[in-house]
């Protein structure tokens, strides 16, 4: 590099797995993106061996631009799909994208940009939603909810600073190979169990949210899917508190110790009375649905503004039950996944996911 110049070089990399309704979207936005003043090198879709024409669709775009390159994923998980990205990267930044989500025309810029003013080892957004579906408008309002994720600062979309992670995030690669890469070992919490490596590396300055960074996201379509996703999740993070005992929190064990509770209260009544456990769990769902109907009032103009469909708007009074209905199969996915690695762990003596 010449003297006095700016290293702004960048890898992008893009974790694939049967991605077809999204890849072509997402390789647009990029190579649309304003990326005038950096030197975007490479992007990198790290595909699982995708069965649907994902392949078929990369493949076509790096015939019309040489920096995207197809790259196999054997092992398919997303940390895999990572860490041969981080091989590969000859870059100074290391930028992830989701194939689920659509990125603000600056993010590329911006994330770069913070990056430089921030000194952190990571740095990227809120994770924000679009929806298309009731389903998944529901999904981004009990998100918010206060029996949701809401408390997260990476859920705020106006905060900036220093953060325990990001959604997504533009590292800085060497940092990343120094403190070990991605954990394969450790499920779908591996960006927040690196992010916690690197702010441990770097004395609590490893990792910087900005509201300048935006992205929105695609929630699940189903309480099928949502369910499986948090079981993932509860898994996982059994794994990180595992790794890293200083990363247990009251608020991440909310979930487990909340429905196993209520559960072990439902299973005594119901040995006495079925119609009492009925009334335990009508009970709980009561609490839930109206400790967040304030929220959801109060927010809801905020929430039209994700609508992408060409439908009619969920009405409010769809919204509130169909939210309440997600916030449990989050928490009580979460809350089984936890237990069901928990007993794993102890039946086979290892913490791996």
């Amino acid at each position: 590099m010449e003297k006095g110049k700016v290293d702004k070089t960048i890898t992008i990399v893009i974790p694939t797995l049967n991605e077809e309704k999204y890849i072509g979207k997402i390789l647009n936005s990029v190579l649309e993106s304003d990326c005038t003043s950096l030197n975007l090198k490479k992007i990198l879709v790290v595909d699982g061996m995708s069965s649907d024409k994902t392949r078929e669709i990369v493949r076509e775009f790096s015939e019309l631009d040489d920096r995207i390159i197809l790259v196999d994923n054997l092992k398919v998980k997303q940390a895999n799909a990572l860490n041969i990205a981080l091989e590969l990267a000859k870059t100074k930044y290391l930028i992830r994208l989701d194939a689920h989500a659509e990125y603000d025309s600056n993010y590329i810029f911006n994330s770069v940009m913070v990056s430089e003013e921030s000194g952190a080892l990571n740095v990227g957004g809120a994770q924000r939603f679009i929806a298309e579906t009731p389903f998944q408008f529901a999904v981004s309002v009990a998100v918010d909810s206060k029996l949701g994720s809401g408390g997260a600062k990476y859920r705020k979309n106006e905060f900036s600073g220093f953060a325990d992670t990001v959604w997504l995030g533009c590292y800085k690669p060497d940092a990343v190979r120094t403190v070990g890469g991605f954990a394969t070992d450790n499920g779908p919490n591996e960006d927040s169990e690196l992010n916690y490596r690197l702010n441990k590396y770097a004395e609590g300055k490893g990792v910087y949210c900005s509201s300048k960074i935006k992205a929105w996201y695609y929630p699940r379509r189903n309480l099928k899917k949502m369910f499986q996703q948090y079981f993932r999740y509860g898994r996982s993070r059994f794994v990180t508190f595992l790794k890293h005992p200083a990363t247990i929190s009251i608020r991440a064990l909310v979930p487990f110790i909340a429905f196993w509770t209520m559960g072990i209260m439902i299973l005594l009544i119901a040995l006495k009375t079925v119609t009492a456990a009925i009334a335990v769990i009508l009970l709980v769902i009561s609490i839930i649905f109206g400790v967040n109907s304030s929220s959801y009032v109060s927010k809801y103009g905020d929430f039209k503004k994700i609508w992408k469909s060409s439908d009619k708007i969920p009405s409010l009074f769809y919204l509130i039950p169909i939210t309440t209905m997600v916030i449990i199969c989050m928490n009580l996915g979460h809350a089984i996944g936890f237990t069901y690695q928990g007993f794993k762990t102890l039946i086979q003596l290892e913490n791996s996911y």
